[in-house]
């Protein structure tokens, strides 16, 4: 404000002794208050409100914080719907790969199969595999025929009877790879998909049981507990994960 008092000084300067004796003012006087009366006027036209963050990021203008809102709102949102949609394709595709395991196997029967093997001193791999225990039984089948590239005499099952921590009944069978056993058949359909450490299984319930399958090495594992509890089963689940892949 002061400043510009100081240019109505001028002003009233130029035309005030004009005024008083009512005189017109010479050319030279009218010339140099119409260049004062423009310069003025350059000065108080209103700069354009800038639509970006000036070089030392001293100004934020309103209208640019809303833009820069909307634009992180909708960097967020779609960030979101990528995350999102991955977790979806790789669920969904763990799941198919476990469900398409078998598409190349060979389906048999307990009627095509023979009994070659049983006894408790066998199958500590396989304990130690889901979690450590005890064997109760174990017991190896063999095709009674030849089936897919498998030859008659051939072993294609293992069973396990053990006990897993804290203490747990579990019933173990491993088909080997190109092999399916029409009896657990139930067990590649099993509604949930769990991933554990990177490693995914089908979990399932059935008369207080937790039915579990998943892939190892080429082979399907088909595993039962007797136990529902989610903190059990997880624990299985961990262990079975340390030690596959």
């Amino acid at each position: 404000m002061k400043h510009e008092d100081k240019k109505d000084e001028k002003l009233n300067e130029l035309f005030g002794g004009y005024v008083e004796s009512e005189r017109m003012p010479s050319e030279n006087v009218t010339a140099a208050a119409k260049e004062e009366l423009a310069r003025r006027s350059k000065q108080r036209v209103p700069a354009e409100e800038p639509v970006v963050i000036s070089a030392g990021g001293a100004s934020h203008t309103h209208g640019v914080k809303r833009v820069s809102v909307a634009v992180l709102c909708a960097a967020a949102f779609l960030i979101v719907v990528a995350v999102t949609l991955l977790l979806i394709f790789n669920g969904g595709k763990a799941r198919m790969d476990l469900m398409n395991a078998g598409d190349d196997a060979s389906t048999v029967s307990c009627s095509q199969l023979v009994q070659i093997n049983s006894g408790g001193e066998h199958g500590g791999e396989l304990v130690e595999l889901i979690g450590g225990g005890s064997v109760i039984e174990y017991s190896e089948y063999a095709l009674s025929e030849s089936v897919g590239a498998y030859s008659g005499g051939d072993m294609v099952l293992r069973r396990l009877e053990c006990t897993v921590p804290p203490g747990l009944n579990a019933v173990l069978y491993v088909e080997s790879g190109g092999i399916e056993c029409a009896e657990l058949e139930h067990y590649k359909s099993l509604p949930q998909s769990r991933e554990v450490d990177g490693d995914t299984f089908m979990v399932g319930e059935n008369s207080g049981h937790s039915l579990i399958y998943f892939t190892d090495g080429g082979c399907g594992f088909n595993l039962q507990i007797n136990s529902v509890n989610e903190a059990e089963v997880f624990n299985v689940l961990k262990n079975i994960s340390k030690n596959i892949g």
